[in-house]
């Protein structure tokens, strides 16, 4: 029988997979480690509220901040804004981001997670 110990960064990983997360480990030949966890722009925009739906184009048809109705131009905006990269950094213990303009959106998603990753 196999026995496994779930340590606070594998719980933290795993809640942050079934947030919508994609695991990522990599080992440089140098030995340098990695471990990741990223998040798309569309995983991001959902964690802060935002729900959309498409024409078949992939055009937004309509869209929603905390269940209110908002412009599809203002949804288009927050894909703006979030265009980057978004990731939290197992090895820190750090949420990360490298985008073009620093986004208040991210800031807010962040807060939500260290939230679900707290251990109760």
């Amino acid at each position: 029988m196999k026995t496994t110990i779930e340590t606070p960064v594998e719980t933290t990983i795993q809640k942050l997979v079934d947030e919508g997360g994609r695991e990522w480990e990599k080992f440089d030949t140098n030995g340098t480690h990695y471990r990741r966890v990223y998040f798309d722009v569309a995983g991001i925009a959902k964690l802060a509220g935002y729900e959309w739906d498409n024409y078949k184009s992939g055009n937004i048809s309509s869209a929603r901040h905390d269940g209110g109705k908002i412009s599809n131009s203002e949804m288009q905006r927050v894909f703006a804004e979030l265009d980057g990269k978004f990731w939290y950094d197992a090895l820190t213990n750090k949420f990360m981001e490298r985008t073009r303009y620093a986004s208040p959106i991210w800031a807010d998603v962040v807060i939500v997670l260290q939230g679900k990753t707290r251990n109760n």
